[in-house]
């Protein structure tokens, strides 16, 4: 009998804790997953950030060595500070604003007078737009060539037509504005570390 009553205090001490906590067993059960699915949810965004972020990198990923070696010839703390501020300065001069007006102001809005694809179609020329003068005549090899508009827009326009795009569609299809922000931000790093190197405009 003593047995039993030892068994059975644990169960008794659950249920007065559930019931000092105003829920059912069912109610508690149902918290803890939520709790678990949130965990889980939370680990998955942090993982995206991270693949987002990297993904973007890779498609300036021709740019790494010749920022590695124009780092390993400044001092120490110099290369640190200019990489860092690369880094940290293009998020809120591109990333964050060109996404907010481009993506979440200007496409939205066109959809309700043109439709999606047609939103997508015209955000995208007018972002690449936006990219063209300063490459036009600052522009120096794979970019294109200072003054030669045809170059520069093979060697940028095209190219930043076809980012443009996909931001669009991922902005059509998920409305994530945050995702697309730490996707420009990793693929405008890089040339943003180059130019505070000063590498030479070819190699941004």
């Amino acid at each position: 009998m003593q047995i039993t009553n030892d068994l059975e205090r644990p169960q008794i001490s659950e249920a007065l804790a559930l019931d000092d906590l105003g829920m059912s067993a069912a109610e508690f059960a149902d918290a803890a997953v939520r709790q678990s699915v949130r965990r889980t949810g939370l680990v998955l965004l942090g993982e995206g950030i991270v693949i987002l972020f990297f993904a973007g990198l890779l498609l300036n990923a021709s740019k790494i060595a010749p920022i590695r070696a124009a780092a390993d010839s400044l001092p120490p703390v110099e290369a640190a500070l200019r990489v860092g501020f690369g880094c940290i300065v293009v998020l809120f001069s591109a990333g964050i604003p060109e996404e907010l007006v481009y993506r979440w102001g200007l496409q939205t809005r066109l959809e309700r007078s043109w439709g999606r694809m047609a939103a997508i179609v015209v955000t995208a020329i007018l972002f690449t737009a936006w990219h063209l003068p300063t490459r036009y005549f600052l522009a120096e090899g794979a970019e294109g060539t200072a003054g030669d508009l045809g170059s520069v827009l093979i060697g940028t326009g095209l190219p930043v037509l076809l980012v443009a795009l996909v931001l669009g569609w991922a902005w059509d299809r998920w409305r994530n504005l945050p995702a697309l922000v730490l996707l420009h931000w990793g693929v405008d790093t890089l040339p943003s570390v180059a130019s505070l190197l000063r590498l030479p405009i070819g190699e941004h």
